[in-house]
């Protein structure tokens, strides 16, 4: 018994995701492989944020993005600080 997810295009430049049954492995213990290899491939993740298509963020957007991070942190470092 094999499980495999076609059309996957792999860091390592190998298509698909491959599990195959070893010698006296039960069907639980392949599932449950198959699904670790999923989520260390990071498959699902992919697919969610694929879901929705996200506009990409104008050099302004970025920008300010950048200075509200630097002003929420340097805040944050105040307050424990100050406790």
């Amino acid at each position: 018994m094999t499980y495999y997810i076609k059309n996957r295009q792999a860091s390592s430049g190998q298509k698909g995701l491959r599990v195959a049954k070893t010698e006296g492995e039960n069907n639980d213990h392949l599932i449950s492989r198959f699904k670790k290899n999923i989520r260390a491939a990071r498959i699902v993740q992919e697919l969610k944020q694929q879901r929705f298509y996200h506009k990409k963020l104008t050099k302004t957007e970025i920008r300010n993005q950048a200075i509200m991070r630097k002003q929420y942190r340097k805040k944050r470092a105040q307050e424990a600080y100050m406790e």
